[in-house]
């Protein structure tokens, strides 16, 4: 059995100063580059994901 372990950061996230980084949320483009990265073949034999509860890593994932 081969064993992978892959360590991922959100996508872009819009920047607010008037917000916790932890509500921060993914931009347009950030939402995009989550959205191409779902679709590649890499995760294809992924048995699990564990995330964040922040939405930037939650989206991401």
């Amino acid at each position: 059995m081969n064993n992978k372990i892959f360590f991922l950061r959100h996508a872009e996230t819009k920047v607010d100063s008037d917000t916790p980084i932890s509500k921060w949320v993914l931009t347009e483009e950030g939402a995009k580059q989550a959205e191409e990265l779902a679709k590649s073949d890499v995760f294809d034999e992924i048995d699990i994901i564990i995330s964040s509860d922040e939405d930037k890593a939650f989206l991401t994932a």
